[in-house]
């Protein structure tokens, strides 16, 4: 078995990355959410609902590249390396194209995804938040439809007119299953 020596340094410059990459633009993401899923509460316009999530995308998405452009700024510092704008921008380029893919452009390379793809997570209590609206909306008509349903096929008032429409039902259903079982075997 093989035990690494703990540094102190290298804790440290871990614990940096960590704030500068994880846990500030994840709570700034988080208040950003919290702020869309206050303006959803007014709101029953679908269009103003996606433009919300657009607008949280947007936000989100500029929070982690503010992140890493904080990270770029500070690392030459902690990393005891000088840097000028140009460097700093082509690293940033890099690390923005570092981020996109899950796994790290070159082999073994430093990924930023998982930094940058942890920003995105408290946007889904948004969309949870839009989709459990969408849901409510149309929990009448489904209502209405399963009324109207159960009153048509009353099955103790009109038995064979139940079965009769519930037959109909099935082999309906079943007729686009069965017609490409039929080609295919009548081919093979």
């Amino acid at each position: 078995m093989v035990f690494v020596e703990f540094q102190p340094y290298w804790f440290l410059v871990l614990l940096v990355i960590s704030v500068i990459l994880n846990l500030i633009p994840d709570y700034l993401s988080l208040l950003e959410s919290r702020y869309i899923i206050s303006l959803l509460r007014n709101s029953t316009s679908v269009p103003k609902h996606m433009a919300l999530i657009v607008l949280d995308f947007i936000a989100t998405f500029l929070i982690a590249l503010i992140a890493l452009s904080v990270f770029l700024i500070i690392a030459p510092a902690v990393f005891d390396v000088t840097s000028d704008m140009n460097t700093f921008l082509r690293a940033l380029s890099f690390t923005v194209l570092s981020a996109l893919p899950f796994s790290s452009i070159n082999k073994g390379g430093l990924s930023f995804g998982i930094w940058f793809y942890s920003t995105f997570f408290t946007s889904v209590w948004v969309w949870i938040h839009i989709l459990s609206g969408i849901l409510l909306s149309t929990r009448k008509p489904i209502n209405l439809f399963i009324t109207k349903f159960k009153r048509f096929f009353d099955v103790e008032k009109k038995p064979f007119l139940s079965m009769g429409g519930v037959s109909v039902i099935v082999i309906t259903a079943m007729y686009p299953i069965i017609i490409p079982v039929v080609f295919i075997l009548k081919d093979g």
